[in-house]
């Protein structure tokens, strides 16, 4: 295993650990709790880009615009520790716009250091499968709501092959499971 995928693997952890402790009641009781924990993971993300840049000198303005971006936005999240629940969430508001102007201000960075279009089809066909399973646990969960009875069946059975066609097209078309 690699530094970079170790890091991207404890990344990954930081956040489903954190975030899944505090997610059932991130609006209420647990809301300051969840806030410092997206704030932890989103001051992992500057440090990643701190560390890339400091690899990758000719993309730092750009690294740049994102550290400040998502480093202000983080530390908006740990702000909103300090205010009351109702008005909290409003900082979380601006914290998000935020999150989202950074790269959005970017305009012409962005056209000179254009992403890796190689990495874009595996990108779409990891979301792909994620929708896939999400479509999946949807139909299973909605026959489980009721008794099994033959309508809720049937539905369950179509929206399953529904979804299994469309994951077949999908991989099929792209050429992945040749």
């Amino acid at each position: 295993m690699t530094l970079d995928t170790g890091l991207s693997l404890w990344y990954r952890l930081w956040l489903f650990a954190s975030l899944i402790v505090h997610l059932p009641d991130a609006l209420g009781k647990s809301s300051v709790g969840f806030a410092l924990s997206y704030a932890a993971v989103r001051y992992i993300l500057v440090a990643e880009y701190v560390r890339a840049g400091s690899h990758i000198p000719h993309v730092r303005p750009l690294i740049s615009r994102y550290i400040i971006g998502f480093g202000s936005a983080a530390t908006l999240w740990v702000a909103s520790t300090l205010i009351p629940t109702p008005h909290r969430f409003l900082l979380w508001y601006v914290a998000i716009a935020v999150d989202f102007l950074a790269p959005l201000t970017a305009g012409q960075l962005h056209a000179k250091f254009p992403p890796h279009l190689m990495h874009l089809p595996e990108r779409f066909g990891l979301f792909t499968i994620i929708v896939i399973g999400e479509a999946v646990v949807g139909v299973v969960m909605g026959i489980g709501a009721d008794r099994l009875t033959l309508v809720a069946g049937t539905s369950g059975v179509m929206g399953l092959i529904i979804t299994f066609t469309l994951w077949w097209g999908y991989f099929e078309e792209s050429g992945v499971l040749e």
